[in-house]
């Protein structure tokens, strides 16, 4: 139903001149109706293009007085644009019958249409009615969401169903051998229990059972305590960013060292002490220069300005001694000959001495030492 529209009156006061613009649409390049007031002052109507007497002023247009409603204007506007606004002065608008009439006209049509709707409401409501007594048993002898799944859990668990009992103590009567699965709720608690092949679980949401090894379920408040007393005494590491950054590659290293091994150890020829990491065990008393091949031995290069062959030793010898009557020489170094002393010999005594006179069978000269030598 379309919606009824009516204009605000101005009501006449004396000494009060309304200034009205209204904003039209133009339609085909025309544009006929009723103004909205009345009494209107032809010598102030202006039509333009822009509002409050802006833009382009419109001047074809006709204003024609209706012959029953002398205070009313009707105006005919001829312009090629799409919108327009009217100008004029008013002192205000004349309330007549037909004015009255409208407002009656729009109240009954009103409320026709409103008794209408309210008819076709009760017709819809009743109707509603009678489908839903005639369905409601059908409603009430469905599941609920919940129930449903509550169904499907039991198929899924191989949950079997059995009539409620009274009490927790009518199981055992009622069901003197259950099997497996079998469940059935307790009305006076309304706890549903389920045979577990031996006891009575309860398994409802309203009641959660004490937890145990086998089935999921509250903490008593003794194993409540025993947690936080555990939990209270947990191990936390200080170092644990270091442990978590060990890897098993290097557990597999350490693994690998023997045990008291230990890194970064300085030997020092010089200690003495035994129990130092730094002493070096079964070292020899001495070394040759790099073991026996230098290039150079004190300060001497080898094949150099020594020979090849040569031997170095720092073995020293003490003098040579002689025999007595009593006891034996020693080894030792000769003693060194004198000059003049060629034809002397090195007597078992240790000295040098002349060669006994020639003469008789036991003394012989000796030879010299050129005849030795064959010259």
């Amino acid at each position: 139903m379309e919606v009824s529209r009516f204009s605000e009156k101005l009501n006449k006061i004396d000494g009060v001149i309304y200034v009205i613009e209204e904003k039209v649409s133009v339609t085909n390049g025309v544009y006929e109706a009723e103004l909205l007031h009345d009494n209107i002052a032809e010598g102030t109507l202006a039509v333009c293009t822009g509002s409050k007497l802006t833009g382009e002023r419109i001047t074809n247009y006709a204003l024609s007085t209706p012959s029953n409603a002398p205070w009313k204007r009707i105006i005919r506007i001829y312009a090629d644009v799409p919108t327009v606004y009217i100008t004029y002065e008013t002192p205000g608008d004349t309330v007549e019958a037909d004015d009255i009439n409208r407002v009656q006209v729009s109240i009954l049509t009103t409320q026709e249409a409103l008794n209408a709707e309210e008819e076709r409401a009760r017709a819809a409501e009743t109707e509603l009615q009678k489908v839903i007594e005639e369905n409601k048993p059908n409603w009430d002898n469905k599941y609920t969401r919940n129930e449903v799944d509550n169904k499907f859990s039991a198929f899924e668990t191989a949950i079997d169903w059995k009539e409620a009992v009274g009490t927790y103590e009518d199981l055992a009567a009622a069901y003197p051998a259950p099997e497996d699965g079998w469940t059935v709720n307790v009305r006076d608690t309304d706890y549903t229990y389920r045979w577990n092949g031996s006891e009575w679980v309860a398994i409802s949401a309203n009641a959660i059972p004490k937890a145990t090894q086998e089935v999921d379920g509250l903490l008593s408040h003794e194993d409540k305590a025993a947690y936080d007393e555990a939990n209270l005494k947990k191990h936390v590491h200080d170092n644990k960013a270091v442990l978590d950054g060990i890897t098993q590659a290097q557990l597999d290293k350490l693994s690998g060292i023997a045990q008291g091994a230990e890194v970064n150890v300085q030997p020092d020829w010089n200690v003495t002490d035994t129990a130092s990491d730094a002493f070096i065990r079964n070292k020899p008393s001495a070394l040759p220069a790099d073991g026996g091949n230098a290039d150079t031995v004190n300060a001497h290069t080898v094949e150099a300005d020594v020979p090849s062959d040569a031997v170095f030793t720092d073995t020293t010898y003490a003098p040579f001694s002689g025999a007595t009557a009593e006891s034996a020489g020693e080894d030792g170094l000769v003693p060194a000959p004198a000059a003049g002393m060629q034809e002397k010999y090195l007597c078992a005594d240790g000295t040098w001495k002349e060669p006994p006179s020639a003469g008789g069978d036991f003394v012989r000269k000796a030879p010299t030492w050129d005849e030795l030598m064959g010259r």
